[in-house]
């Protein structure tokens, strides 16, 4: 401490001096700290707010676009003109991603929780959905079946009354528990007087093939498959016209929220039509990638659908009252009496004609 004081009084200048004179000249202006403090805050946030407006000019840096619309789907050939619309490079994939499933019960599932926000699927399907997912709304109705969905058995069994102590497969928490459920009331069977293997759709070939099964509720292109494997077609949807009809449905919310990218996809598939139509070669061979299948087995599974336009589509979905709903009446009072509805749906709510004026073509 002595040394201390000593130099400090050779400078002239003691440590309390030294204290007083905290205030230093610069450039002949005396700097004041807790003025400088409040300069220098000021400047910091004049250089944020400069770079935060270069970086918002800059592609970089701009507002991150809205997620994609994420539609969920299984193979099916009425679905076909998504993937090719895909394929072709009419689908933006920054606005919308095709999300493939092995079952419609995946795709239930991924709905209910919250990984799509738009699915196809089979009007029934739909009912049991809106179970859980009150806020879907119809936008397109794009098949009826018309032969397309089967009921395939092996060669000894003649009809739908020799399934009676038999192992049918089929998806039970979707579209085979319907189909199946309507066969055995033709037949005058009941669920009870046949074994029932519940398999997702993806299971259906191997487990007829392997014998594991004696008869499987399924729809193509796995009815083909087993056609050219030796299985006979006991029962399919042109015994019930009008009854299996698959739409496309998307989350209200989604729809109110983003109704031009819905747009973007219905443009996007119709414009597929128009090639299928125009090029039915080319559309099958790339629908027969996925299907797995050759392209005129392809073109041999459509026989068994009917693809409405979309005038027809829009007189199903918005007549006064919509086709469609009436359908969906019938379609939802025969599930509740059957337990395949565990609740009533409010059927109503899934068709809405304003929205649907200003999306459907």
């Amino acid at each position: 401490m002595k040394n201390l004081i000593a130099d400090d009084d050779v400078t002239g200048r003691s440590s309390a001096e030294a204290s007083a004179q905290a205030e230093v000249h610069q450039g002949g202006r005396t700097s004041h700290p807790h003025k400088d403090g409040a300069t220098l805050a000021w400047l910091s946030i004049l250089s944020i707010l400069t770079l935060l407006s270069i970086c918002w000019m800059e592609a970089g840096c701009s507002r991150p676009e809205p997620s994609p619309l994420r539609v969920g789907s299984l193979v099916w050939p009425g679905y076909e003109p998504f993937y090719t619309a895909r394929q072709l490079g009419y689908l933006d994939e920054k606005q919308v991603r095709l999300m493939e499933y092995t079952s419609t019960s995946e795709t239930i599932r991924a709905f209910s929780n919250g990984t799509i926000e738009a699915g196809m699927m089979t009007l029934d399907e739909a009912l049991l959905l809106a179970q859980d997912v009150p806020d879907i709304r119809l936008v397109l109705v794009l098949d009826y079946s018309n032969g397309a969905d089967m009921i395939m058995a092996r060669p000894e069994i003649a009809g739908l009354k020799d399934l009676k102590g038999r192992r049918v497969g089929a998806d039970t928490s979707a579209m085979g528990a319907y189909m199946l459920m309507r066969a055995l009331q033709l037949a005058d069977l009941t669920p009870q007087e046949l074994e029932i293997v519940p398999l997702a759709p993806t299971e259906h070939e191997a487990a007829f093939t392997q014998g594991l099964v004696d008869a499987v509720v399924t729809g193509d292109p796995t009815g083909t498959k087993l056609r050219n494997f030796g299985a006979r077609q006991i029962f399919d949807s042109s015994q019930i016209p009008g009854e299996i009809v698959d739409v496309l449905v998307v989350r209200d919310a989604y729809l109110q929220a983003h109704l031009e990218t819905v747009k973007h996809l219905l443009q996007a598939y119709y414009r597929a039509r128009v090639y299928c139509k125009e090029k039915p070669q080319e559309a099958a061979e790339i629908a027969a990638l996925r299907a797995k299948i050759s392209p005129q087995e392809f073109l041999s599974s459509l026989d068994g659908l009917l693809l409405p336009e979309a005038d027809e589509s829009r007189r199903m979905l918005m007549g006064k009252p919509p086709v469609l709903l009436k359908n969906a009446q019938t379609l939802a009072a025969v599930m509740r009496e059957k337990g395949l509805l565990r609740k009533d749906v409010d059927i109503q709510a899934l068709f809405d004609e304003r929205t649907l004026a200003r999306l459907l073509p």
